[in-house]
This record gives structure tokens, C-alpha cells and sequence, in this order.
């Protein structure tokens, strides 16, 4: 078999279409890895940021201070405005609750509960400090159980994909009006 000049180009032209055409499969590939790879860091942080956010607003739940009875009760219920400044802190935390898993998301409802609960049954301008010394074992829990959530979804934090997949039960989002204003008369 002879080589001919013609053959010769015909392969050394055929062989640069082939590793042209490689080429340009690999950087497509590249491109898309890197751009996946920017979209789940961005998500990651993001995810980062709300935990950082919610744990900081645990801490008027995590501090607590006692009364002249030597009774505890958490600093977010050492009066009204302390109350409202906790509320506002968990609202904030909970606007950002599609950044957190659903552990966290379903016990962090429960706390919002709670505290509606508290709202109906005292009079949080007079008696703050009464209603945080009657519920200071609760609030604990579910703090302790908020705590655990957390750090279980810390523990996965880095599996974006199976955090995109798994979606977000609309129950754990939300308060029902009756909920949040009671049973209408």
C-alpha cells in the first residue's frame, strides 16, 4: 500500500476535524461542569448564610437570666420588646426557610407556633416574663430539637442535588389563618 500525497491530506485533515471536533465536546463538558460547579457553591453559600442567620437568632432562646425567685426563664421573654425583637428574628429566619432542610424547617415552624400559642394565652406587654418561665422547658426542646435538625443538615450540606431533589413540604412553611389570627367568630 503506497501513500499518496492525496491520502496523506485526506488523513491529516480528517484527524484534525476528529481532535477538533474532541476538543470542542471536552470544553463544552468543561463549561458545563465548572458552570454546575459555580451554581451549587452559590447555593451552598447561600445555605450557609441561613443557618448563621437562624443560629444567631437562637441566642435570645440560649441565654437566660432568673427572676428573685431564682426561677429561669430566656432572655428573649425579659419583656415585651425583647419578645417582639425574637419574633421578628425567627420571621426573618423563617422567610429564608427554602435555604434550609426540612427537619430544621418543620421544627423551626413548630417554634413559631409556640410562640403564637404564647401570644394567645398571656398578655406578653405585662406578663413576658411569666409566660417565658411557664414555657422555658418547652422553648428548650425545641430548641435542642431545632439544635439536632441542624446539624444533621450540616452533616449533608454539601449534596446540593439531593437538597434540590427533595423539594419543600408546603406544610412546613406555613401557618394555616387560623393559625397565625385564630378561629374567625
Amino acid at each position: 500500500m503506497q501513500l499518496t500525497v492525496g491520502t496523506f491530506v485526506l488523513t491529516v485533515l480528517s484527524s484534525s476535524v476528529v481532535a477538533s471536533v474532541l476538543t470542542s465536546l471536552v470544553s463544552v463538558y468543561i463549561q458545563r461542569r465548572q458552570y454546575t460547579d459555580e451554581y451549587y457553591r452559590a447555593i451552598l453559600q447561600k445555605r450557609l448564610e441561613e443557618y448563621e442567620m437562624l443560629a444567631k437568632s437562637l441566642m435570645p432562646i440560649r441565654a437566660c437570666t432568673y427572676d428573685d425567685q431564682h426561677v429561669p426563664f430566656y432572655i428573649a421573654f425579659y419583656d415585651a420588646k425583647h419578645v417582639r425583637r425574637f419574633i421578628a428574628e425567627m420571621g426573618q429566619a423563617h422567610s429564608g426557610s427554602i435555604w434550609i432542610g426540612e427537619g430544621t424547617r418543620k421544627t423551626l415552624l413548630d417554634l413559631g407556633k409556640l410562640f403564637v400559642r404564647i401570644g394567645e394565652e398571656f398578655n406578653l406587654e405585662s406578663d413576658s416574663q411569666l409566660a417565658g418561665k411557664r414555657y422555658y422547658k418547652r422553648v428548650a426542646e425545641l430548641r435542642d430539637e431545632i439544635d439536632k435538625a441542624i446539624h444533621t443538615d450540616l452533616a449533608t450540606l454539601h449534596r446540593i442535588p439531593s437538597f434540590l431533589q427533595a423539594g419543600i413540604d408546603r406544610e412546613s412553611c406555613w401557618m394555616t389563618h387560623e393559625e397565625l389570627f385564630g378561629q374567625e367568630s
